[in-house]
């Protein structure tokens, strides 16, 4: 597991012998998200331009 991506190496390494899944970052944002583990949904506002504007 990885918060990053995997080289190539380590998927072809990852493929050879015994089975073992690799799970880079978007892997384990979406498993946490599907499974809303140790998570606590927040609402998200944003700014238009106008706050931007000087």
């Amino acid at each position: 597991m990885t918060n990053n991506l995997f080289t190539e190496q380590a998927r072809q390494a990852a493929a050879e012998g015994k089975p073992i899944t690799l799970i880079d970052g978007s892997e384990l944002i979406k498993l946490v998200m599907k499974y809303e583990l140790y998570i606590t949904p927040v609402k998200t506002y944003l700014l238009d331009d106008f706050y931007l504007d000087v």
